[in-house]
């Protein structure tokens, strides 16, 4: 089967790659793609890059962070986003190619795969009399924005009353040519 990207949806984006995953028949045609490829010689799917800021008192900041990110054990000012934590993902049937499972995380957090790497900073600083915390950094997730994630975070924010929020989170997939801020 033949895709031509110029004017799809990120979601029918999404949706293609991974059935491309589980059929290696389909052939793809991108506008232009960084490809990157696992040590088995599989091609990875086109990867979105994500800035993201939020900023709040140091309170709440510190009882987000214990809650709902790790910390690097071998970097205490660097962090990274628990999506399990954050949005935990639905029960699924087992099968042998994992669709099931991708689908189930897809829907939970918006991308394929939880975050991996510890790319989010922590600094704090002293304010009109009082103290804040920023959380910073630059991460990929693959085909989209983990834009289940960031609307999880700021729900759960607006539940527990906690005096945060982002300053930003932008997005870019070059390979696609979209880009943006959440919310979309």
């Amino acid at each position: 089967m033949l895709y031509n990207y110029e004017d799809i949806t990120p979601d029918q984006w999404l949706d293609i790659n991974m059935q491309h995953d589980m059929n290696k028949e389909q052939e793809l045609i991108m506008p232009t793609n960084r490809a990157v490829y696992c040590a088995d010689g599989e091609q990875m799917p086109n990867w979105c890059m994500n800035e993201v800021s939020m900023s709040g008192g140091k309170s709440d900041m510190e009882d987000f962070l214990a809650e709902f990110c790790e910390q690097d054990p071998s970097e205490p000012t660097r962090y990274r986003f628990l999506y399990e934590k954050i949005s935990p993902v639905a029960e699924y049937e087992q099968d042998d190619t994992n669709w099931n499972q991708i689908q189930a995380q897809r829907d939970a957090w918006g991308c394929k795969w939880d975050m991996t790497d510890y790319a989010l900073t922590v600094y704090t600083e002293e304010w009109n009399d009082k103290e804040w915390m920023h959380l910073d950094g630059n991460y990929d997730t693959p085909w989209g924005p983990p834009y289940e994630i960031y609307d999880k975070i700021v729900e759960i924010i607006e539940e527990r009353d906690w005096d945060i929020e982002f300053n930003e989170w932008f997005y870019k997939e070059p390979g696609m040519q979209i880009a943006g801020w959440l919310p979309e």
